[in-house]
């Protein structure tokens, strides 16, 4: 448990709460197991606990590719602006890593190809002209396939377009959230 009320610093929070459940839970299992199932429970973490990925997001803030909203845009651009995401289906946006991700969508499916070649697959389900969630299917991807389940949901808003761009925001999961970010054609 992390103690939201501790005036500890967040990477100390963070480190206490590792060291006194994450590393007895860990013992249990063989050593060369250890990474594996302590990364799955980091990523995790950020889909499960509201406080952990405040905690993490203050530690290591987003790049200048992605930034918070303060609240869900109240105005989107016209309904044939938002369904034109689906005409051109080839781009690309940056990860807060500073990587590049390639993004296909067709045929309501939305497949990221990362810079290791690794893949993740989930399928689009529009809710509004200008609002749709991508359902988690499938990762290779490390990060990708530790951090969502089958089955889980993200819900992204088209905001604006650009000559080059379309400029999205996403909900995350359990928190407050939100982030602003562009995919570029």
């Amino acid at each position: 448990m992390i103690s939201k009320e501790s005036t500890q610093t967040d990477s100390a929070k963070i480190n206490e709460a590792y060291e006194k459940h994450l590393y007895p839970f860990l013992a249990k299992y063989p050593q060369d197991k250890w990474d594996e199932i302590a990364e799955s429970i980091h990523f995790r973490m950020q889909m499960t606990c509201g406080a952990f990925t405040d905690m993490l997001l203050r530690v290591e803030p987003p790049n200048q590719e992605w930034e918070w909203l303060i609240e869900k845009p109240k105005s989107f651009p016209d309904k044939k602006t938002c369904r034109d995401i689906n005409k051109n289906s080839e781009y690309i946006y940056m990860e807060s890593t500073g990587d590049t991700v390639r993004l296909s969508i067709k045929n309501g499916y939305w497949i990221d190809t990362f810079k290791d070649k690794t893949y993740s697959k989930l399928k689009i389900h529009w809710l509004t002209d200008c609002e749709f969630e991508i359902e988690f299917i499938e990762s290779n991807n490390r990060i990708r396939k530790n951090l969502s389940k089958k089955g889980d949901r993200y819900k992204y808003y088209v905001i604006d377009k650009g000559t080059n761009y379309y400029y999205l925001a996403v909900d995350l999961p359990d928190t407050d959230k939100i982030l602003g970010f562009k995919i570029y054609n």
